[in-house]
């Protein structure tokens, strides 16, 4: 045990890794276990050193451990209260903004939790079926309970519990270091709520190349999941399919894999409506621009998504939009690209402008919760008529029952692909809607008519 120590100490892992923070728990946990060591100060002073470098290293200023994956997000969380305890216990300093970190870590699950109090599926995550009512048995809901705890803030308790008496009004969450998004009209499981990931390069291959996707929650039901990670090892095909991004909800070239090279270029937030731009420089010579702009949120069942896609450069080649659904039988309409779920209780309807695409079509969807387990889900692809420059626009509108509600939404003939100012006029559920966004004056708004 000791030589083990010694080891540790000349030659750590010495990379930015959630391993590196597991390996400095262990040192902690035995300088902790054998304080008869004589040097067992100096391994709990070295351990917070080195632990504290790299903890900060591999999490955002906005909370997010930088595989951008939901279960190493929490293995280096709980390690680094699992050191942090341990050093308060032999009186070790704990050096505030490393604490800070922690505390930013929670307010991310805060964030961040799904209705069913899961994360979102990006990356190697998997999010086990809800099916309890008792919401002690979710995942994250030991997490949010411990940060109250930790922190006496009593928040987190009540995300945890679903006190909606002491919750504040729902809100949506940006996390623009990290590139994860939270958008959403309630806290209990009648919300509308999606989750985008646009995020730069993770630490290490546990993130996929979907920059762009997101999943769709509402009215008590998963609409538009993510299409998971399914397995690490066994399984090497099915897992490098799931990694395709083809299979996310996101824009491809030539059916090609995208890189990951993002930022946010606008986040707006108000009681009415959200509104987020992204933009990822997908491929050498083209970028993916993505609005989202989330309407009429606070009008109980008719809020709905406004999706505009510009594909900016010079790249030739296919362009296809893609989107998959939970499973269950998918009603689609080749003409139109129209695409509505069949569901007894709540359904969403994808529709594209058909005046910009050459083809829409089904294709292979796979949907993988956890570790080993999948099942077939219904997936669709527009491909636009042209290449670069180019711009998809698309509503997704979830509602409640079977009966769709009308809708439509045209690119305007003078459209300017890659403008910084946007003015689009959108219909459903019987209104007209004006959604616009201005890049150079940092602006959004969505406007009834």
């Amino acid at each position: 045990m000791y030589d083990h120590q010694v080891k540790t100490e000349k030659l750590p892992m010495g990379r930015i890794h959630n391993k590196a923070i597991f390996e400095q728990r262990g040192f902690v946990n035995v300088a902790h276990t054998f304080p008869e060591f004589k040097e067992t100060r100096a391994w709990l002073e070295l351990a917070m050193a080195r632990t504290c470098e790299n903890f900060l290293a591999q999490t955002t200023s906005d909370g997010v451990q930088r595989e951008w994956s939901g279960g190493y997000h929490l293995g280096v969380l709980a390690d680094a209260v699992e050191i942090s305890s341990r050093m308060d216990e032999f009186g070790v300093p704990v050096p505030e903004e490393f604490r800070q970190r922690i505390r930013a870590m929670y307010d991310y699950i805060y964030g961040i939790a799904t209705p069913d109090l899961g994360f979102p599926m990006f990356g190697d995550t998997a999010r086990p079926l809800v099916e309890d009512p008792d919401r002690s048995t979710w995942p994250l809901y030991g997490a949010l309970m411990e940060a109250t705890q930790l922190f006496g803030d009593p928040k987190y308790a009540t995300r945890a519990r679903l006190d909606e008496d002491a919750l504040p009004p729902p809100a949506s969450h940006a996390f623009p270091e990290a590139g994860l998004y939270a958008l959403r009209n309630g806290w209990g499981q009648d919300q509308i709520y999606l989750a985008l990931h646009c995020s730069p390069p993770a630490i290490t291959s546990h993130d996929q190349p979907d920059n762009g996707t997101f999943e769709l929650y509402a009215y008590g039901r998963w609409l538009m999941p993510d299409s998971g990670f399914y397995t690490y090892g066994r399984d090497p095909v099915a897992r490098a399919w799931h990694r395709q991004t083809q299979v996310h909800q996101t824009l491809t070239l030539d059916g090609q894999d995208s890189q990951e090279d993002a930022k946010q270029l606008l986040w707006h937030t108000e009681p009415a409506f959200d509104a987020l731009v992204v933009e990822n420089q997908s491929y050498p010579n083209l970028a993916h621009r993505r609005t989202v702009w989330f309407v009429n949120k606070s009008t109980d069942g008719r809020g709905f998504f406004v999706f505009l896609d510009e594909a900016l450069g010079d790249a030739t080649g296919q362009l296809d939009l893609h989107f998959q659904f939970a499973p269950g039988e998918l009603r689609f309409d080749k003409s139109s690209g129209r695409a509505t779920t069949t569901f007894a209780d709540a359904n969403v309807l994808v529709l594209p402008d058909a005046a910009m695409l050459r083809l829409a079509e089904q294709s292979e969807g796979w949907f993988a919760w956890q570790y080993g387990s999948r099942r077939p889900r219904p997936a669709v692809r527009y491909q636009h008529k042209r290449a670069a420059p180019v711009a998809f626009l698309t509503l997704v509108v979830s509602y409640r029952g079977e009966q769709a509600p009308s809708a439509a939404a045209p690119l305007p003939a003078d459209f300017v692909i890659g403008a910084d100012r946007v003015v689009l006029s959108v219909s459903v559920f019987g209104d007209t809607w004006e959604v616009g966004r201005d890049l150079e004056q940092g602006k959004a708004w969505a406007l009834s008519r």
